[in-house]
């Protein structure tokens, strides 16, 4: 599992994991 310079949404029990440029951000929903 790579961390690509995307941006890209996951959503995971109640939170959602949002990738941007290779930097992580955990938002609760």
């Amino acid at each position: 599992q790579s961390l690509k310079p995307t941006k890209q949404v996951l959503y995971i029990d109640g939170f959602f994991l949002t990738v941007d440029s290779g930097s992580l951000e955990y938002l609760s929903k």
